[in-house]
């Protein structure tokens, strides 16, 4: 989250100037950067998707990644959006759907509200310490992100 926000520092500024954005930037934050990326699933019965027959037991790897980049369901998916439609967020799977929903999403969301609420409100004018760097991502199929993340900000 702090990522994005500082990489495109104007997202950092309107933040800082309108709290209410929060929430927001949570949600669009899972939405596009979740932190599980696949999972893998067996099928209980024959069943059909996308014109491909699948047999009962067959390992399927579900990429929450791309469901949350669909552009039949999220307008411009591939652009970070404070401002996108709360019906759109609700939509997400950064936690799952149904009786795999994650049991930590209650727990994480307030988390990270908390995180970027204070940081705002106490180090306002964070930074990356070099906004062209890229990204040093923890390379991984299922579960990833930064490994760390360089800011500077003034005393």
């Amino acid at each position: 989250m702090f990522h994005v926000l500082l990489s495109e520092h104007s997202l950092w500024e309107e933040l800082v100037a309108d709290r209410s954005l929060v929430n927001q930037a949570v949600e669009e934050t899972l939405r596009m950067y979740g932190i599980v990326h696949t999972l893998v699933r067996t099928t209980t019965r024959e069943v059909e998707v996308g014109g491909v027959t699948l047999p009962k037991g067959a390992a399927v790897m579900l990429h929450l990644d791309s469901a949350d980049q669909d552009g039949a369901r999220f307008d411009g998916p591939g652009k970070f959006d404070l401002h996108r439609p709360k019906n759109e967020l609700a939509d997400h799977v950064a936690f799952g759907k149904g009786q795999h929903f994650c049991i930590g999403a209650p727990f994480a969301r307030p988390m990270a509200k908390i995180a970027l609420e204070t940081m705002l409100e106490r180090i306002p004018s964070l930074r990356m310490k070099d906004p062209g760097a890229p990204a040093d991502i923890f390379p991984s199929l299922f579960v990833g992100g930064l490994t760390h993340l360089d800011a500077v900000w003034d005393v």
